[in-house]
């Protein structure tokens, strides 16, 4: 399995290894400026929202609760269901048989390192 193919840097990706390496330094000041601007946004719709919702019926009002709660349980087991299916199981499967070659030829070299290891120490432990 070469680093450069498409299964490489999906399996790169999905490991510790591919996420340390794709982290970025941001500054301070930009992380506050975020943080100030989705809180000001944020405020901005709830002022919006009681303006808007004061002026309604409350069973208008339960109407549209019934309404989000509905998109909330629908949005968790279709979107987010999908995304774990495919982000899990199905990515982790096309490159599954790559991913056991590579470990094969990781755990045979390794094996081949350690008796070479063991041939020399037992050279040395006849030296002596």
């Amino acid at each position: 399995m070469g680093r450069d193919t498409p299964a490489a840097r999906i399996f790169a990706n999905k490991t510790q290894q591919g996420v340390k390496n794709s982290r970025h330094r941001v500054s301070i000041y930009l992380k506050l400026a975020c943080v100030l601007m989705i809180l000001a946004g944020n405020s901005t719709i709830v002022v919006f929202t009681v303006q808007f919702c004061d002026e309604k019926l409350p069973d208008w009002m339960a109407c549209v609760a019934v309404a989000f709660l509905t998109y909330i349980a629908l949005d968790f087991v279709t979107i987010e269901g999908a995304k774990v299916l495919w982000i899990h199981y199905l990515i982790p499967g096309v490159v599954a048989a790559d991913a056991q070659d590579a470990h094969d030829t990781i755990v045979r070299s390794h094996i081949g390192e350690l008796q070479m290891a063991i041939n020399v120490n037992q050279l040395v432990l006849c030296y002596y």
